[in-house]
């Protein structure tokens, strides 16, 4: 809601005429493309809205039905449905009569509205912090994603009609150490916190002759300290690595989709589960028995494809963002 204003009987438009109750949900009937939906969660009982809006009272979670209606293919069926051009609207005889698909379960439809509203007040929250404080990370989560939710839920949809089955790490993961012989072979590169990079000269030592060599779609991780997220796919070539760090092949799993949850919350903590403490307060080991037992739930190749395709783009687009966010700052 952006704004609202105290009117009388006397004073108010003819149009406000639909009396608000908590959970209402408010569909914009004129112009739908632009999702100006509201679901109505204040606990007053003196909001009235203009009869520019359908206003649907849920038999099931309105939170879950709030997501589904700004989703592209909901959008698409209403202007499939609506009269004119200029001004596309439709009549709250014909909305009423389109169909929706929704989990059977009811806990399941909350769990989704739940997540998908609680991450829409986290945007709304980083966009007011962005404003206020003028921060490059709020502005890129903004653009980002604020102007793509609708894709999200779309997706959260696509991965629900997947099948799963529970894979560990010892089944898709190959440890491997294929060592340089000749000094200066291949181009050194580095894993850190936040991906992939060359170095200049070597990582450390006089030599770089025993080191190991990886390429694209390698896996590479630091033993130590593994849960504060030194873990990788590699995506700039082939080149070498500092030898305490330990390198995996994939095994029937796409690397985009990997990629994707290698430093997910569940994740970290495994690793932190998976290490033991070393010989420092501050430093813990990783226990690659314990790691090759970590599980984690993998669908076919296709739809791991669909997934790790969807996460790739987004990485993409708030890279093109950065981009053209630090060029403004330039000029």
């Amino acid at each position: 809601m952006i704004s609202h204003r105290t009117e009388s009987r006397d004073t108010a438009p003819s149009r406000a005429q639909r009396l608000a109750q908590t959970g209402d949900v408010f569909f914009q009937t004129v112009r739908p493309y632009q999702r100006n939906n509201y679901l109505f969660a204040k606990p007053d009982n003196n909001y009235v809205f203009s009869t520019g809006y359908a206003q649907m009272r849920p038999k099931i979670d309105a939170e879950f039905l709030m997501c589904f209606l700004q989703t592209d293919s909901f959008v698409k069926v209403v202007l499939d449905n609506c009269t004119g051009t200029s001004y596309p609207a439709i009549n709250s005889n014909d909305l009423s009569n389109l169909e929706i698909s929704l989990p059977v379960s009811a806990d399941e439809q909350r769990e989704i509205g739940r997540f998908v509203t609680n991450l829409d007040n986290l945007i709304t929250l980083h966009q007011r912090q962005y404003y206020y404080e003028k921060k490059q990370p709020y502005y890129i989560i903004y653009i980002c994603v604020i102007k793509n939710i609708h894709l999200f839920f779309d997706f959260i949809f696509i991965i629900k009609t997947f099948s799963w089955e529970q894979r560990k790490f010892g089944e898709i993961l190959d440890e491997f150490s294929n060592k340089s012989k000749t000094e200066n072979e291949y181009p050194v590169l580095s894993s850190t916190n936040t991906g992939m990079e060359y170095r200049d000269g070597r990582v450390s030592g006089k030599s770089n002759i025993g080191y190991k060599i990886i390429d694209n779609n390698d896996l590479v991780l630091s033993p130590q300290n593994l849960w504060l997220g030194n873990i990788n796919i590699n995506d700039i070539g082939l080149g070498i690595v500092s030898p305490s760090y330990k390198t995996f092949k994939l095994i029937n799993v796409e690397p985009d989709f990997f990629r994707s949850q290698i430093r997910s919350t569940y994740l970290m903590n495994e690793y932190y589960n998976a290490s033991i403490q070393g010989a420092s307060v501050v430093r813990r080991n990783l226990d690659i028995d314990n790691f090759n037992d970590i599980a984690i739930l993998v669908p076919s190749v296709s739809e791991q494809l669909t997934i790790g395709y969807f996460f790739r783009n987004l990485d993409n687009l708030i890279t093109l963002h950065q981009r053209v966010y630090k060029e403004k700052i330039k000029c």
